[in-house]
């Protein structure tokens, strides 16, 4: 059961962004690991510098992706306990407001008009603290998913130019090796080797 209006559209969105997170990254590593595997060096050293940093920028856009996947599961977590903290908070407002607690909460229920003081007053202090640690990883989660997803775009690029820029100067260039009109010269096979008997 949702806990309010479009909580189910929200929980389908998340469930499709760690879809989408996961396949990224994978692809990602896929990349990288094709790249190095099928990399050929020596043709111009402008595309073997470009193949390198090709790399590198894939390296790092799955390490920033691999960061921001460790610490999701802590956002939510922190966004989650700072939604109970203000529901909790709420209530000792409510409850501060009447001479008869008449929150169904058992733990406000029984508290006297000075514990609730007290208790609104951690509250505060709580939500302001866990306030800051969620603005701190959401800044930190908009940074490395922003890392993962511009150098994971760099990478690709910088590998299709590597990969294209010796075929890409051949025919820009006219660079293409000569072509002897000469018949192909007839090689004879090495002579057989006959068995000693």
């Amino acid at each position: 059961m949702s806990d309010g209006p479009g909580e189910d559209e929200v929980q389908h969105g998340r469930e499709l962004q760690a879809k989408l997170d996961m396949y990224l990254q994978g692809l990602t590593f896929t990349l990288l690991g094709l790249a190095v595997q099928t990399a050929k060096f020596g043709s111009s050293r402008i595309a073997d510098a470009l193949e390198l940093l090709g790399w590198l920028a894939l390296i790092v856009s799955g390490v920033a992706g691999l960061s921001r996947l460790q610490w999701v599961p802590v956002m939510y977590t922190t966004h989650g306990k700072l939604r109970a903290v203000r529901h909790r908070y709420k209530q000792l407002v409510r409850a501060s407001q009447f001479q008869v607690t008449a929150i169904p909460d058992p733990e406000i229920q029984y508290l006297t008009r000075d514990e609730i003081i007290t208790e609104t007053a951690k509250c505060k202090v709580r939500i302001h603290r866990l306030e800051q640690e969620d603005d701190q990883l959401s800044r930190s989660g908009i940074l490395k998913l922003l890392a993962h997803k511009w150098l994971f775009v760099c990478g690709l690029i910088l590998l299709a130019i590597a990969r294209g820029y010796s075929p890409a100067r051949v025919v820009l260039l006219n660079e293409y090796p000569a072509i002897s009109s000469e018949p192909a010269k007839q090689v004879a096979p090495p002579p057989a080797v006959e068995r000693a008997q």
